[in-house]
């Protein structure tokens, strides 16, 4: 914005940045500001040309440049992008490099004196002269209509209405109404004689005049009367000379010696030059059916307006109050006073006791009318008092349930039970009952100073700490930290859309509830948003038949107006301002960075390692309510999510690794809508020199090098060594080959030596047993020679095999089998079958085997084909899953059907057989069925 003697200032939408001669303006008053495609900003001085301003610096171009004055009345930039430039004595147009300069009109070659410029239809641009309205157009001004008298004066102002209509202004105060198409026009008829300085049709299509000595007036969009802004109605200086419309559609006025005033809504209007609207005083409103406004004043009595004219129509002293006011069936105002009721109708007011029982007066609260025609009152200190239509008066206090004869409001339930306010909680009343809901239900204050029924039924209160909702048969309480500007509730009402508003001592809160009593949305109004009254009244709001809302305040009335109070859907405009190193400034400009647009930013910088605590500087421009902006912002590279909505402007983080990041930033308006794209910057905090790839490089190559090197020392050293171990080894080697072949000769001498020992034994028993000729006697002997016979064939074995330990037991078994009945000598065929699923087993587990085996083989040979010439042995040997040994062996001969090892039958034979399963750790069963077949269990004796 141009000022007269400060230069230019420039507002982000929370303070001004100004720019003057010290920053090289060309001169302290700016008459004209235009704005170029690439962003450029150009300003029109009184006595120094122009000014170009790129945000880093500004550059002048006067007449020694070419310009053809250095006075500057307005500018513009047409379709082409050349700059027009309106001067006192003609027009000058820039195409970035040289002036052509025009001085006269093209028609009439008489001298043009420029005085404003509006951009029309077509490229078209509209220019005003001292002499007249004038067409830019393809390089030509001409005179546009010479012979019109009323666009033929010194033209003050142009404003485009629609693409085939102008509003032109012009001195001593005429403003027209121009037909493009038809080249006509009709003079606008103004409320009184103007020096009109600004004319402007508005997003709305409202027409605004702004004057030098009368204020504002504005003639809404198809109304044919003027409302004026002045002194009276808040405007703090009537000589405006400019007028603006910006993009969200907020009206800025700039004043002769009041500075730039903003009106961002008209949402709420006051009454300040009405008395009896304007008293800080003013405890109750009420707006009757004939929309008159009633104010209840404190020490003063009840004023009506009217729309005209206000009057005080029931005085009272001054120590006295009004606390309610309330219209009845029969278009009575109803006032409830400290000291009784007052009727009042057609001028005249009639006094009444509230409790005629009672002599001294009795304070009214609240006044409800209900829908039956009844009227209850709360009895200040005496309960409840009900009024009907004949003027019976009743009574409800403790007796009868009614524990609280402090009564602040009262409201009236759909079904028609009420709902009473009291200093204890609330009750509800069916027209028999009371029933008391109270802080043991959840109210956060006992203190119920008001009560609103929303459009579901669900009963709100208000108290001295916050506000609750009932909900079945208790409440839910909300406070600052759900989003009321304040717990402390002066006064609650409910408009036409279902919103509860709720009056405190921080301005008002309009609240969005559901039908489940809960609340989706709370927004404040305060003087930001223009409530101006900030703290409300108690209890004092009432709504009219078109559904305005009025509030009593310590600065008057005000008067909400629904229709006026429009959300802003437009997103605020975000940027990164600013970034700071340990909270210091930096001159970017040093670094020979890129640098942004404006606020000289660098594009992408490299910090150096322990650069690492930044401050970033952001705003979000919301011209409409700058201080309600609030933000979100994240690191990216930091962090992985935004962090929570906050009002501060500024964001830091310290001790920052190497890496690369982006700071990034949102800002939302005071209606929750957020930016959609981001404002960003881009840096990168370098590594450490022994952090750098290049560093680690060389460090990994002279790693590299030290490894080869020490592994090539180290292999040499391993060789020498090795060589050492390799001719250790080999002599140890050779002397434990030597030893092993000895032990190995020495363990085949042993093995031969016992099987010829026990061959001798053998040899003696057969000598002994050949004079013997007991038969009995003789079969021991023959016994003892098979076992004998078993043990000698596994030496044999040890001594052929190459393991001294091991014997092949598939082949002893084969082997023993063959000798027993060679010992036996039976002349009969009998065939081994064998199942061998084991290779071989210890000397220590093949022994007791043996002995086993001989055992029942013997007996089988014996015994079990004395009917038969032909038979079968059958062994079977395999390792199960448990690790252990299992052997099934037997004949299909003959066989027995007793236990050979139960108590009664055990014979010598078969106790051998239990005596060497034992050794084993095993066990032995007989099989059931044909032939005799043993199933044994055992593990393998340790080596």
């Amino acid at each position: 914005m141009g000022t007269a003697g400060g230069g230019v200032c420039r507002f982000d939408g929370k303070e001004f940045k100004p720019y003057d001669e010290s920053q090289g303006l060309s001169g302290p008053i700016v008459n004209a500001i235009e704005e170029d495609k690439n962003g450029n900003m150009w300003f029109g001085t009184s006595w120094g040309g122009i000014n170009k301003f790129n945000g880093k610096q500004i550059t002048k171009i006067s007449e020694t440049d070419g310009l053809i004055s250095n006075y500057i009345a307005a500018l513009i930039f047409d379709s082409n992008g050349n700059l027009l430039i309106g001067t006192p004595v003609g027009l000058a147009i820039y195409n970035g490099k040289t002036f052509t300069n025009i001085d006269k009109d093209e028609k009439s070659n008489e001298k043009i004196s420029i005085t404003c410029f509006t951009r029309g239809d077509n490229g078209k641009i509209w220019v005003g002269t001292t002499t007249g309205l004038h067409l830019y157009q393809n390089g030509k001004i001409t005179h546009h209509i010479e012979t019109d008298k009323n666009l033929n004066g010194h033209i003050t102002s142009i404003t485009v209405a629609d693409k085939n209509t102008l509003y032109v202004s012009s001195k001593p105060g005429i403003l027209a109404k121009y037909d493009i198409t038809t080249n006509t026009n009709t003079i606008v008829n103004l409320p009184q004689s103007l020096t009109i300085t600004k004319v402007l049709v508005d997003k709305s299509s409202n027409l605004w005049i702004a004057t030098s000595n009368n204020g504002l007036y504005v003639q809404k969009n198809g109304q044919t009367s003027f409302a004026n802004y002045n002194k009276q109605n808040g405007l703090s200086n009537i000589s405006i000379n400019d007028i603006y419309c910006d993009a969200n559609g907020i009206m800025w006025f700039g004043t002769r010696g009041s500075g730039l005033l903003r009106l961002s809504t008209e949402r709420f209007e006051y009454y300040d030059a009405i008395s009896g609207l304007n008293d800080e005083a003013i405890y109750t409103v009420y707006v009757d059916s004939a929309n008159n406004i009633y104010t209840g004043v404190a020490g003063k009595g009840v004023y009506m307006y009217n729309g005209i004219t206000e009057k005080i129509i029931i005085p009272i002293n001054e120590d006295a109050r009004v606390f309610a006011i309330n219209e009845n069936a029969k278009k009575e105002i109803i006032v409830g006073t400290n000291d009784g009721l007052v009727y009042y109708k057609n001028g005249k007011s009639t006094f009444t006791k509230v409790i005629d029982s009672i002599s001294k007066p009795v304070g009214v609260r609240t006044i409800l009318c209900d829908s039956k025609g009844n009227t209850w009152l709360g009895a200040y200190g005496y309960g409840l008092v009900k009024i009907n239509s004949s003027g019976e008066k009743t009574l409800f206090t403790e007796k009868q349930g009614l524990f609280s004869q402090y009564v602040y409001q009262i409201k009236e339930l759909k079904n028609g039970n009420l709902v009473i306010g009291t200093n204890n909680g609330i009750f509800i009343f069916d027209g028999k009952n009371f029933k008391l809901y109270g802080m043991d239900q959840g109210l956060p204050n006992s203190y119920i100073g008001n009560i609103v029924i929303d459009n579901y039924q669900n009963i709100w209160v208000g108290t001295d700490n916050g506000i609750a909702v009932l909900k079945g048969s208790t409440f839910k309480a909300y406070g600052i930290n759900e989003g009321l500007s304040s717990p402390t509730v002066y006064l609650m009402n409910k408009d036409l859309d279902g919103n509860i508003w709720v009056g405190t001592n921080k301005g008002v809160d309009r609240i969005t509830v559901d039908d489940g009593g809960f609340i989706r949305k709370i927004k404040n109004y305060n003087r930001f948003e223009g409530f101006k009254g900030i703290e409300c009244n108690a209890r004092a709001t009432c709504i009219d038949g078109k559904g305005n809302l009025y509030f009593g305040t310590i600065k008057g009335l005000i008067k909400h107006i629904p229709k006026y109070d429009t959300e802003n859907k437009t997103e605020p405009k975000v940027h990164v301002t600013n970034m700071r190193l340990n909270f210091e400034e930096i001159n970017w400009e040093k670094f020979g960075d890129s640098l942004s647009f404006w606020f000289n930013m660098p594009i992408e910088h490299e910090f150096s390692f322990g650069q690492n605590h930044l401050t970033f500087d952001f705003t979000g421009i919301n011209k409409s309510n700058p201080e309600k902006v609030r933000y979100k912002y994240m690191l990216e590279g930091f962090e992985e999510n935004w962090n929570k909505p906050t009002d501060h402007d500024f964001a830091t983080y310290s001790n920052l690794s190497p890496g690369t990041y982006i700071f990034k930033v949102v800002a939302c308006n005071e209606d929750d809508v957020w930016s959609s794209t981001p404002a960003e910057i881009k840096f990168t905090i370098l590594a450490p020199l022994w952090r750098t790839t290049g560093f680690m490089i060389f460090c990994a190559i002279i790693l590299a090098a030290g490894i080869y090197y020490y592994n090539r020392i180290r292999k040499l050293q391993i060789k020498k060594r090795n060589m050492v171990l390799e001719k250790l080894v080999r002599e140890r080697t050779s002397e434990l080959q030597k030893q092993k072949e000895e032990r190995d000769v020495l363990l085949k001498e042993v093995h031969h030596r016992v099987k010829n020992n026990l061959q001798i034994v053998n040899s003696l028993i057969n000598i002994q047993s050949a004079n013997i000729t007991d038969k009995e006697a003789l079969k021991v002997f023959e016994e003892s020679k098979s076992k004998i016979k078993s043990i000698a064939l596994i030496h044999e074995r040890l001594y052929k095999s190459e393991s001294m330990s091991h014997v092949d037991i598939a082949d002893y078994i084969n082997e023993l089998v063959k000798s027993l009945l060679d010992t036996y000598n039976i002349n009969k065929d009998i065939k081994l079958v064998t199942d061998i699923k084991i290779k071989a087993l210890n000397l220590n587990t093949v022994i007791p085997l043996g002995l086993l085996l001989n055992e029942i083989i013997s007996n089988s040979i014996k015994y079990a084909f004395k009917n038969t010439d032909n038979g079968e042995i059958y062994i079977n040997l395999r390792e199960n899953m448990d690790g252990l040994y299992e052997m099934k062996i037997g004949d299909n001969g003959s066989g027995f059907s007793f236990d050979p090892f139960s108590a009664d039958s055990t014979t010598l034979g078969l106790e051998l057989v239990k005596i060497l399963i034992e050794q084993l750790d095993g066990s032995v069963r007989k099989l059931q069925g044909e032939g005799t077949y043993y199933q044994l269990t055992f593990k393998a004796a340790k080596s």
